[in-house]
């Protein structure tokens, strides 16, 4: 005898119950007409999450042309799954093979909209249940399922693939930011961001040190407005001495990186 088993029923413990018919696992088990016995246990979940990644491919066609619209694409992977998370009307939930054929059954019949799922415990009504037996399909109570997706459909159809389609083309424009860390660069001046608020350090004490001639930026990254100041004042005539004072580094580091700048040679000896 054939055993075919998902890898939920061996998470699930035998006392687990199905949300949806109430059967207790071991009740779940199905002896199919072909000798086959079934342990299925599967993950039933609210289509409307798929619906975020559906709308971006029907709206950019391909992942490439996302990247063309978003100055930033890598931030899209972070807003997807909050996104998701958001509009879903329940999150992903264990049932047992019967029921979620039967929730299947139910959209099918009444024709409902395919990113729209019945929670486990709606579909009660769709089916005759009994331990180890496949479920019996309720055609003739579909008509309860038809009124409860029209009066629903407004609300859980219409306004959260609004939800979606908003949250989406907010984030791949720029306008929202849904995870990961601010890019500060974007915000502020990466010189700002360095010299008036830096990080595991006071700006006081950073600045108390200048007055005094430390080097307090010494092993810090050089940003482009620095180094371009740096060159504008070596070619007036600033000593190395000096340009230490000034940008808080040791003399050699000036010459260090007058040497990368090509504008200095060691060779010239420290003044």
């Amino acid at each position: 005898m054939a055993i075919e088993q998902t890898y939920l029923w061996d998470e699930v413990p035998d006392t687990w119950v199905c949300p949806g018919c109430l059967r207790k696992k071991l009740q779940c088990e199905i002896e199919t007409e072909n000798g086959r016995v079934l342990r299925w246990i599967v993950e039933h979940h609210d289509h409307m999450r798929d619906y975020v990644k559906a709308h971006l491919k029907n709206k950019h066609k391909s992942w490439a042309n996302v990247c063309k619209t978003h100055a930033h694409p890598e931030e899209i992977n972070y807003f997807l799954e909050p996104i998701k998370g958001f509009v879903q009307r329940f999150p992903k939930t264990k049932i047992c093979l019967d029921c979620n054929e039967v929730e299947g059954r139910i959209k099918t019949a009444i024709k409902a909209d395919k990113y729209f799922s019945f929670h486990a415990h709606e579909i009660r009504r769709g089916f005759l249940t009994s331990p180890n037996k496949r479920h019996t399909f309720l055609e003739e109570n579909m008509r309860f399922f038809e009124e409860l997706y029209a009066k629903t459909f407004e609300r859980l159809v219409i306004r959260r693939k609004h939800m979606v389609e908003t949250l989406v083309d907010e984030g791949v424009s720029g306008i929202g930011w849904w995870g990961g860390a601010i890019p500060l660069t974007r915000l502020f001046d990466e010189e700002v961001l360095l010299r008036e608020f830096p990080q595991f350090d006071s700006s006081l004490r950073i600045k108390q040190g200048l007055n005094e001639g430390k080097a307090v930026w010494q092993g810090c990254s050089w940003t482009a407005s620095e180094e371009a100041k740096l060159v504008q004042l070596y070619d007036a005539g600033s000593t190395i001495r000096e340009l230490a004072k000034l940008f808080g580094r040791t003399e050699a580091g000036i010459t260090l990186r007058l040497e990368k700048l090509k504008l200095h040679s060691t060779a010239s000896g420290l003044e």
